[in-house]
């Protein structure tokens, strides 16, 4: 992990002490694209639409790294990762939807269709027709998954870092079938009713405006 965050860093550092285009930053900057693609948390599917999405995000990034700014993270990994996922997402997001849209039949990205999400989700998703059903779902899960702008993680018990958002959600929503609060909580060393508690106050609730938020992106109209 330090020996990366260093590597990480002098390579930036290249980058940013070249003049753009020059031999010296070609240099620096390829370097860069072979080391950032080996994050672990960057998001990684199969289809051609990520593949697509992906080579939209590199050009992006090498026109754009001057703005990375590595003092708004812990790390200088996390905060990478967090900011080539946060366009990737959009980008491979445009793409599904387009490509759902042309042909009019589900994509190849894994729908939440046997996933049975509790309370507002399931009643609001039930209000639209199928096809949107699978849009709606197949983006909800894309998001949990990523957590682009990092607020799943920041949704956590005081104290319980990693008790948050997107792991509950990614355990109790994702999962088929889901894991059992008990389970989570003696998993993560924590107080049933504080899990409990957080969970169904703060996570659900959060997801829950996240997937309204991707609904009302798509036009979808509901009492949700």
């Amino acid at each position: 992990m330090y020996l990366q965050e260093k590597r990480l860093q002098q390579l930036l550092i290249a980058v940013r002490q070249s003049a753009n285009g020059s031999p010296q930053w070609r240099k620096a900057m390829n370097r860069l694209l072979i080391e950032v693609p080996q994050l672990p948390g960057l998001i990684r599917f199969s289809d051609s639409e990520y593949f697509d999405a992906l080579n939209q995000t590199w050009e992006w990034f090498s026109k754009n790294i001057h703005q990375f700014d590595e003092q708004r993270s812990p790390s200088i990994q996390e905060g990478l990762t967090r900011w080539i996922n946060s366009y990737l997402y959009w980008r491979y997001k445009d793409l599904i939807t387009r490509k759902h849209e042309a042909n009019n039949q589900p994509n190849t990205v894994q729908y939440l269709d046997n996933i049975a999400i509790p309370g507002g989700i399931d009643s609001y998703i039930e209000q639209i027709d199928i096809e949107q059903q699978r849009q709606v779902a197949c983006l909800l899960e894309l998001y949990i998954e990523t957590d682009p702008k990092g607020e799943l993680k920041s949704c956590h018990p005081r104290q319980y870092p990693d008790c948050h958002c997107q792991l509950l959600s990614q355990k109790l929503l994702l999962k088929n079938p889901p894991d059992k609060l008990t389970d989570i909580a003696r998993e993560i060393n924590i107080n049933y009713q504080t899990l409990n508690y957080h969970w169904k106050r703060k996570s659900l609730p959060l997801i829950q405006r996240i997937a309204k938020e991707i609904a009302a992106d798509r036009g979808y109209q509901s009492n949700f």
